[in-house]
């Protein structure tokens, strides 16, 4: 999976067991250093073509719509405090084998 915001860009992978999903991934910030990010998904839902799930404890909200077998087309949501506000961003999903 790939996002950018406007200053942030997230890369990252979402691996399935039987029991749960994990998202596992870097957030590269504006400021220059970046964070791994190692997550559970707190929900995840499927509805027709649309895909939504978010993940903890960042609180990141990803929302996207089903392009082609395999490619979703997103966007990432996360509330910060002032004086940030919303970070919004977008970016595609990839299905890799």
């Amino acid at each position: 999976m790939y996002a950018s915001a406007p200053q942030e860009s997230l890369y990252a992978t979402i691996q399935f067991t039987d029991s749960h999903a994990q998202l596992h991934g870097t957030m590269f910030m504006a400021e220059g250093w970046k964070e791994p990010l190692v997550y559970p998904l707190d929900s995840i839902s499927v509805l027709n073509d649309s895909v939504r799930f978010r993940f903890a404890p960042a609180g990141i909200l990803i929302q996207g719509r089903c392009m082609a077998p395999g490619k979703i087309d997103m966007r990432l949501l996360q509330e910060m405090p002032q004086p940030w506000g919303t970070i919004t961003g977008s970016g595609r999903i990839e299905r890799v084998p």
